[in-house]
């Protein structure tokens, strides 16, 4: 298979010079060949990237092994799942839930999430998909669709009658 699971992912160091060095055996490098101990790079990578592509974003969790640590996992969260708020101190707060019930759900700060997102004019936190502003053109092609089909069907006569209650003028007869 091809496509982005299998672009080849490096984690590099920042020279004196602002040049850069491949670091393969840093705690990030090793992180991006296994992002968690469920996913492999592959299919991670394609995860993370599909979702973007259908949602408008993607997001992983990173777990680490005590606060202020470095994560020793990333996990995907599903758009769907997580919504955000402002907590009493003005920061981002990510909720994931989780199950079939609305009151369970876990919840991090936004260092402990990355998010990569696309434009969105009417929401600066969360990411708009690509396809949203065609929802509406294809919910009209649809329901026009619809209404040619239903007037097929039915010989090409509306189910309808109009009427007047004081008659047409000869200028509306006319008209039609």
């Amino acid at each position: 298979p091809t496509g982005p699971g299998r672009l080849p992912l490096k984690g590099y160091k920042r020279l004196p010079d602002d040049s850069r060095e491949e670091a393969r055996d840093s705690d990030f490098a090793k992180l991006l060949r296994k992002p968690n101990a469920r996913h492999d790079p592959f299919f991670f990578w394609l995860w993370t990237v599909s979702t973007f592509e259908i949602y408008g974003e993607a997001l992983w969790v990173k777990i680490r092994p005590a606060p202020g640590r470095a994560p020793t996992q990333v996990w995907p969260m599903h758009p769907a799942n997580v919504t955000t708020y402002r907590n009493e101190s003005g920061d981002l707060i990510y909720r994931y839930r989780y199950g079939s019930q609305a009151d369970k759900f876990l919840e991090w700060e936004a260092q402990d999430v990355v998010h990569f997102k696309s434009y969105n004019p009417d929401d600066q936190v969360r990411g708009m998909s690509r396809l949203e502003p065609l929802r509406q053109t294809i919910l009209n092609e649809d329901a026009s669709s619809r209404a040619a089909a239903a007037i097929g069907s039915n010989g090409g006569r509306p189910s309808f009658a109009l009427s007047a209650p004081t008659g047409l003028s000869q200028v509306v007869c006319d008209g039609l």
